[in-house]
């Protein structure tokens, strides 16, 4: 059946392209949906295997539609994976590389506590001339929408390019960035907007499952894993998530010719590497992203792809489904074959980084196949994740032959890529909102990690 419809999109496909080429009338594109839940983890995703119900609606979407069992980011902190996701380019070639408070921390711990109170700090803003998501769906004609609850993804560095209409939930007034119900409430005043006889292309940027964590119903039993209490918050915020997400769906009318993508930007580490939270660190359980992509009109359903893909493929992807002029000059590739059923995913090294203390300390990552590399300061690591998908056990000495070929991937990359960073934007800070914003863990700490 899957092939069946496979066939029949690429049969539609191509009847649309004749049709045009005749001199008829376009179609009308699908309505396109993004979808980034912050801080989520894919193990904890009924769609992924998780035993608890945190999702049923994420694993309604994903049987409907087609998911990435191993999808990675380009980075373990928000601003540089979102940047990543809305250009199609590493962190390293756009530019951005810090998040806003883990620059506001270095800041303060090189000039003293004097530098917390009402301070300004510098950051790279998005490319000029690379276009972003938004600005491909608006250049096609679509009608733009975006909300974000997470500090890092705002108009500061550029994050509202591209949409007509822009909802920032970061302020004091949202505590940790707005719940996804606010969210819920803004997509009403957009309704009438989004039903006129334009297609539309939303973006939403969900902080609910970030830390500091809400009490939720259902509440989730504690269990005997490292940071139990923990972990049952976070599955109490996805189910809560999850719900509201059902009843955005519902208000909305997304249907079977609805285009919906659902990615993270990173994940979040319950003691697997003896910390809580998402620092300094590229280890897989930050570093693996969820990834599911849902049309039943086109794409097939129930299919999952076990081949490693990043978040810099999103937006080639997206722009081969629905039929958008994208640039060729980015370092994802589109999946769009892949999805359909056509070809398998392109065999290569993927890549991630983070960087602290302004980038004299740095993490580099290189996943090929069942391989992952990670190279810091004390030399490189080799993880096996056909038989250790949570990085345990080093196995770097056990196959060198292995590790030099990531290194080699890994020095050549690092050669060829070219920083296209944007202009230098200031931006202001105040006590006030430090305080409500360290609520976040965006603390002086210094082992902050910008998240």
């Amino acid at each position: 059946m899957n092939r069946r419809l496979a066939l029949l999109a690429t049969f539609a496909l191509a009847l649309a392209g004749l049709f045009m080429a005749c001199g008829g009338k376009e179609e009308r594109k699908p309505n396109v949906v993004l979808i980034l839940v912050d801080t989520l983890r894919p193990d904890h995703l009924q769609a992924y295997g998780y035993e608890r119900p945190t999702s049923p609606f994420l694993s309604g979407l994903a049987q409907r539609g087609v998911l990435c069992e191993r999808a990675f980011s380009a980075s373990t902190w928000t601003a540089p994976s979102t940047a990543s996701l809305f250009t199609g380019l590493y962190p390293n070639q756009h530019g951005i590389t810090e998040g806003f408070f883990v620059h506001r921390a270095r800041t303060a711990r090189e000039g003293g506590a004097e530098a917390v109170e009402d301070a300004s700090v510098t950051l790279n803003r998005l490319p000029d001339g690379v276009p972003t998501v938004p600005e491909l769906f608006k250049g096609a004609g679509y009608a733009t929408f975006g909300a974000s609850c997470n500090v890092n993804v705002t108009s500061r560095i550029g994050f509202d390019r591209g949409f007509g209409q822009f909802a920032d939930f970061t302020g004091r007034q949202y505590g940790k960035g707005g719940s996804a119900e606010q969210v819920l409430a803004q997509l009403r005043t957009w309704k009438p907007q989004m039903q006129g006889e334009r297609p539309y292309f939303l973006y939403l940027h969900f902080n609910d499952v970030h830390a500091p964590w809400n009490p939720r119903t259902p509440t989730f039993p504690v269990d005997n894993q490292p940071y139990g209490s923990e972990r049952a918050q976070y599955d109490g915020e996805l189910r809560y998530l999850d719900t509201t997400l059902e009843q955005v769906s519902r208000e909305l009318g997304w249907n079977d010719d609805t285009l919906v993508v659902v990615v993270s930007d990173h994940g979040e580490e319950f003691g697997e590497h003896g910390a809580l939270g998402h620092g300094y660190s590229v280890h897989n359980e930050l570093m693996r992203i969820v990834m599911l992509y849902s049309w039943p009109a086109v794409l097939p359903q129930g299919k999952r792809i076990a081949q490693p893909v990043t978040i810099l493929d999103v937006l080639p992807t997206l722009a081969q489904l629905v039929g958008l002029d994208a640039p060729q000059d980015r370092a994802g590739v589109s999946l769009a074959p892949v999805l359909a059923g056509r070809a398998e995913a392109p065999e290569r090294t993927l890549f991630a980084l983070r960087l602290k203390e302004g980038g004299a300390r740095q993490l580099w990552a290189a996943v090929r196949g069942q391989w992952k590399l990670i190279l810091s300061g004390t030399g490189p690591q080799l993880f096996d994740h056909s038989l250790d998908p949570f990085e345990r056990k080093d196995v770097a000495a056990q196959h060198p032959e292995i590790v030099e070929r990531l290194l080699e991937d890994l020095r050549a990359f690092r050669a060829g890529s070219h920083v296209r960073g944007g202009a230098k934007v200031d931006v202001e800070l105040d006590a006030e909102a430090v305080k409500a914003l360290e609520k976040l863990g965006y603390t002086d700490k210094a082992d902050g990690d910008g998240k």
